[in-house]
């Protein structure tokens, strides 16, 4: 049986590595398109590596915006926990606020309305717990500290779109979106793009967050028409050439990953949501015996 303190020890430790490291898919993106990339573009991705590599040999955060403290939690039924279910929001909670007292969370989370800020990012809603059940004897924590740039600058993150839009509203929409965000630099590409599509409008817009944040790059849908489909958005999007930081060069997105669900007959749910270019996220998987293991990736989405 599994205690609040060591959920606690692990999701404190996936927040920790998530604010600190960068994942290798990410590392080897920055290197791939260091190949391809213009004289300004590789100056931005040269001088982001440099704070890359002295944030972590510091043991500071690799982006003094760490954002909206998210957890996306996979519960195996097979787990039990001591004191039930009830305890989790309290064992993020303690997470969230410990780091934040260790300066590795920057107090960024605020009162909406009277702007007073949440001393330890903790309060209303956050840290934002996003659960999935499944048939397992462990539990998985995926931790994202998500930026502000790539949250809350795409112009028109959600659309609804007609039955007659088809493909070709789909696909206008998406680009438009990212050159709203993208093109000025405030969503800090190179990013890693996430697309919902289909579904009610909530559920839309989770998808998109999800695709952005817990699929690695270089990763591709098990479909073929939307992989398809992610690499056709991926080609056109770098072939804009709005470029790393939105100051020119061949790489606007290092992915775009989809994924969709079924909607309804007389329209068409669409979202977008940007992950910022060092893609940050921790997994930690937590099994029934208690012992406590770093995953390369998470594995949210069960194909």
């Amino acid at each position: 049986m599994l205690t609040k303190d060591q959920i606690t020890e692990a999701a404190q430790r996936a927040l920790y590595k998530a604010a600190v490291e960068i994942p290798e898919d990410v590392k080897k993106a920055f290197k791939t398109s260091l190949k391809i990339e213009t004289e300004m573009g590789k100056v931005h991705l040269e001088k982001t590596l440099e704070n890359i590599e002295f944030a972590i040999s510091r043991k500071v955060p690799v982006c003094p915006d760490t954002g909206w403290p998210l957890f996306f939690v996979k519960l195996g039924s097979e787990v039990k926990i001591d004191g039930g279910y009830s305890v989790l929001k309290e064992a993020f909670s303690r997470a969230v606020e410990r780091l934040s007292d260790m300066g590795l969370l920057r107090i960024t989370m605020v009162d909406p309305l009277t702007r007073k800020a949440a001393l330890q990012n903790v309060g209303m809603n956050v840290p934002y717990i996003d659960y999935k059940l499944t048939s397992t004897d462990y539990i998985e924590i995926t931790a994202v500290p998500k930026g502000g740039g790539a949250e809350l600058f795409i112009l028109e993150p959600f659309r609804m779109l007609l039955l007659a839009d088809g493909i070709i509203g789909i696909k206008k929409f998406i680009i438009d979106a990212i050159i709203s965000g993208a093109r000025a630099g405030k969503t800090c590409p190179p990013n890693v793009l996430g697309i919902g599509i289909g579904g009610t409008g909530d559920l839309c817009m989770k998808l998109a967050k999800q695709a952005a944040l817990l699929r690695p790059i270089g990763d591709r849908h098990p479909e073929e028409r939307i992989a398809k489909l992610e690499e056709e958005l991926k080609n056109a999007i770098n072939a804009l050439s709005i470029g790393p930081m939105g100051c020119g060069g061949n790489t606007t997105v290092f992915d775009v990953h989809i994924e969709y669900a079924l909607t309804h007959t007389v329209g068409n749910g669409v979202a977008v949501n940007t992950q910022c270019n060092l893609t940050r996220r921790g997994t930690i998987r937590i099994n029934s015996d208690g012992i406590i293991e770093d995953r390369k990736y998470p594995e949210w989405f069960e194909r």
